[in-house]
């Protein structure tokens, strides 16, 4: 099983050029969760203000 730091990775949800989305387990509190991960080392200025509106946009999402 693969690992990204205290999460075991479950599966591969998706795949594009510039990111990859996993779903992954906590090791410590077994929740689940989706870990986004952009390709590049170095994003520009402008992909990691893009990915941080996502987040914003994700976090208030009112959902269960």
């Amino acid at each position: 099983m693969q690992k990204i730091s205290d999460y075991n990775i479950l599966e591969k949800i998706s795949e594009t050029r510039a990111s990859i989305v996993f779903r992954a387990k906590k090791e410590e509190d077994k929740d689940t969760v989706v870990i986004k991960l952009l390709k590049t080392e170095s994003p520009a200025q402008w992909e990691i203000a893009r990915y941080k509106q996502e987040f914003e946009l994700i976090v208030n999402l009112d959902v269960a």
